[in-house]
């Protein structure tokens, strides 16, 4: 690969920055734009960087020896010297193998970190089904107790509307028996009516009838007594008294 002449703003060349590079390739420390710098003893990092990333892209094939090489062929005018080679591959080497060491530390962390990630999933998912499980459980006890719950609602509101046809049946039942009561004390009031007019009449018979018996025994009393006394001669048309006898007949008669 032939380097091209390109010069930075500041005068620095693409091909001091690759030599500069492999100087401290060789020296058997990594590239850097700060190590380049110092060791150009100039330029920027933004005319250095762009100059480093080409030299980096250019590395691997640039260490591929004779007997490796593409097609068997390297290009003479890019070939690196023997001690900036070996510094190369060993430094290359040194990378693959901490590239290798850390993919694979970071396969084994990431595996442990799946491994546990599975097991806190499968821990979850268990968890999970037993939720899932008690869930459905809890609904069906919650079924079970509503159809308890509703059957025993329907039940009350039987009930309720036997007790409501009771309550009816009670009301009319109560209705009939204030009105058979309140007939009943209007015969009784028209009942007393009349045995209190009864009793007034028996009442003034009796009276009429106690004071014709007074009447009748002072008649008695007054005619005994008249026939206990010595007997005058009556004068003719004198009335005749009638005989006790007959008296007595009267008195039982009226």
């Amino acid at each position: 690969m032939q380097l091209r002449n390109v010069r930075g703003p500041r005068g620095v060349q693409m091909e001091e920055v690759w030599a500069a590079a492999d100087t401290v390739l060789g020296l058997g420390e990594r590239p850097t734009i700060e190590r380049v710098r110092q060791q150009l003893g100039r330029g920027s990092p933004n005319t250095v960087g762009p100059m480093l990333d080409g030299w980096y892209g250019s590395l691997a094939k640039r260490l591929q020896t004779p007997a490796d090489g593409v097609e068997g062929v390297q290009d003479p005018d890019n070939q690196l010297p023997n001690s900036v080679l070996k510094a190369a591959k060993t430094l290359w080497g040194r990378a693959l193998q901490q590239a290798h060491e850390s993919a694979t530390a970071q396969f084994s962390n990431t595996r442990a970190e799946l491994e546990e990630r599975a097991e806190e999933l499968r821990q979850a998912e268990e968890e999970f089904k037993r939720e899932q499980q008690r869930l459905k459980d809890r609904s069906e006890a919650y079924a079970v107790a509503m159809g308890a719950k509703d059957a025993q609602i329907a039940e009350l509101s039987r009930q309720a509307q036997e007790l409501q046809q009771q309550l009816l049946g009670c009301q009319q039942q109560l209705d009939s028996a204030r009105s058979e009561g309140a007939q009943m004390r209007q015969v009784a009031e028209a009942e007393r009516r009349r045995n209190d007019s009864k009793d007034a009449e028996h009442q003034i018979e009796r009276s009429r009838i106690e004071e014709r018996a007074q009447a009748q025994e002072r008649r008695l009393h007054a005619e005994v007594d008249r026939m206990k006394s010595p007997r005058k001669p009556e004068p003719p048309g004198s009335r005749e008294f009638p005989q006790p006898e007959s008296l007595h007949e009267e008195i039982q008669i009226q």
